[in-house]
């Protein structure tokens, strides 16, 4: 990622196993944040402060309610509290994660980063509400995925 400085906190506020390490998270940001940052409708992205915090059921479910007014765990969700420099945090329920590569019969690690770089673009104002946005937001995710060596996400859909 050449101009971009990325400060990244990783916190583990459960047990949780096939976590991916911060470096392979570090990656998977850089090179999300370096595509984004050559589109011509997104500006460069200078700093990023990003805290991901892996949490419980629990903890994913009260979030969701506070913030969402949703009763149940939720894979991830996103904070934004700047844009520039871009600046949020991810929270993200490592068993729900599991259970929904699990169950689409996918690669955890695949998974991970697909979740990571849709909490990304969250953060970066992007959103899926609207058809039109979740084509573009998805448009994005694929073109990530694959610069990763992923495979589409939406294809395993």
């Amino acid at each position: 990622m050449a101009n971009t400085e990325l400060r990244l906190e990783l916190q583990h506020a459960c047990q949780a196993i096939d976590l991916p390490s911060k470096q392979t998270i570090r990656r998977w940001i850089e090179t999300s944040l370096q595509i984004l940052g050559q589109l011509p409708d997104q500006q460069a992205i200078k700093a990023a402060n990003i805290c991901i915090r892996v949490v419980d059921e629990v903890e994913s479910a009260r979030l969701n309610h506070t913030y969402r007014q949703k009763s149940a765990p939720t894979n991830i969700l996103s904070f934004a509290y700047n844009r520039d420099p871009l600046e949020g945090d991810l929270v993200i329920c490592a068993s729900v994660l599991q259970e929904e590569a699990n169950a689409m019969g996918i690669d955890h690690d695949s998974h991970w980063a697909h979740i990571i770089i849709h909490g990304v673009l969250h953060l970066l104002a992007y959103d899926h509400e609207i058809d039109e946005d979740a084509e573009k937001m998805e448009a994005l995710e694929t073109t990530i995925m694959a610069k990763l060596g992923y495979n589409n996400p939406y294809e395993l859909m």
